[in-house]
């Protein structure tokens, strides 16, 4: 087999093996039991199944593996949760924020473009812009969740540490 640029020869063995198998049991629930195999969840489970791979071969190599992912969680009763966020892409910087109850159900969701080509100063203006639009909700505690660490940083009363863990999705 040739090498071809990029990719490992264990782990391109590895993809197609998973993608087979999930292929041979798709068919036979098609043929053995009358199943329709939704081809998004297919691949979603071959995914699933390629991680969970990589996880037992590190973990028999000795490798320290990451925690798990962290979910978001509702806010607590009668307090309302701001998860915001920045986009860039050619140039143009989108913000975004998303309010959600306790019961985890959206209160709000909005986004716009802001004048920025720079990341942190477009992060500070989303949780700028969420605060200014939760000001009229009427709850016990605000709650604001961004994935800047500098401006969450900044916001924190001096000489407090605030949790913070960079979590590695799969």
């Amino acid at each position: 087999m040739e090498q071809v640029p990029g990719i490992k020869r264990g782990e391109f063995f590895l993809f197609g093996a998973v993608i087979c198998e999930a292929i041979w049991r798709a068919r036979n629930q098609a043929i053995f039991e009358g199943k329709e195999t939704n081809p998004i969840e297919l691949c979603q489970k071959a995914d699933k199944t390629i991680v969970e791979h990589r996880m037992s071969i590190a973990i028999h190599l000795g490798f320290q593996l990451p925690k798990p992912v962290q979910r978001w969680k509702k806010p607590p009763r009668d307090s309302i949760k701001l998860n915001v966020d920045a986009a860039f892409k050619d140039g143009y910087s989108s913000i975004a924020v998303v309010a959600r109850d306790w019961r985890g159900e959206v209160v709000f969701a909005c986004a716009k473009r802001v004048y920025s080509n720079l990341p942190l100063q477009a992060e500070a203006e989303a949780i700028k812009w969420a605060l200014s639009l939760a000001k009229s909700l009427e709850a016990a505690a605000i709650i604001m969740e961004s994935d800047s660490k500098d401006c969450v940083d900044g916001l924190a009363p001096s000489g407090k540490k605030i949790h913070w863990r960079i979590r590695v999705k799969t």
